[in-house]
């Protein structure tokens, strides 16, 4: 639950819902678990704009994940760790830890964890006022296959996509906000 609670942005309860996991999983549980909820709690102080937290948790659960061989945990913890670097404005370790992110997920054909960070990806261009590489971001992931029912993934993404196409004036963008606030209202649900 915790990482739903942080996607619909009710971040004390995702953090509650994730420390009590870790907490549990300390008693008997397994370090890919641990990793797990290390990532996410990265995720939960990005959410809530603690950097330096949210750089700390996702280095933790990078390198305990990196040990176990968990791919996935690594990527995303290299996905928060670009989103923390687009935040500070270092560009260039942003796009690095996104992209090798993104190789792991298409590699391992996770639709989910393609979109997520195409759409870190597509913030990013967006950070750097390269509004057309945005959108061309935004439309690769909407072209990821088996992704028409991930509402919280595509609810983010077509945010950032109609935020670009605002930026280049695309009558589109207003259809694809709207569109991007349908999802969160279901979401919320």
């Amino acid at each position: 639950m915790g990482a739903v609670h942080t996607h619909l942005g009710r971040l004390d309860e995702a953090r509650t819902d994730l420390e009590a996991a870790l907490a549990l999983n300390g008693q008997d549980g397994t370090r890919t678990l641990e990793a797990w909820c290390l990532h996410h709690l990265a995720q939960v102080e990005f959410a809530a704009g603690r950097l330096d937290e949210a750089e700390d948790l996702a280095r933790q659960a990078q390198l305990l994940a990196g040990e176990l061989g968990d791919e996935l945990t690594v990527a995303g913890a290299q996905l928060v760790r670009g989103e923390v670097a687009t935040q500070r404005g270092d560009f260039p370790a942003a796009e690095a830890a996104c992209q090798q992110a993104l190789e792991v997920n298409c590699r391992m054909g996770h639709a989910a964890g393609q979109l997520r960070v195409l759409a870190a990806l597509s913030r990013l261009a967006l950070a750097q006022e390269d509004a057309a590489r945005a959108c061309a971001l935004a439309e690769r992931a909407l072209a990821v296959e088996g992704t028409s029912n991930l509402l919280l993934e595509r609810a983010p993404l077509l945010a950032v996509y109609g935020q670009a196409l605002c930026v280049l004036d695309d009558p589109r963008s207003e259809a694809i906000q709207a569109e991007a606030a349908e999802l969160y209202r279901k979401m919320k649900k």
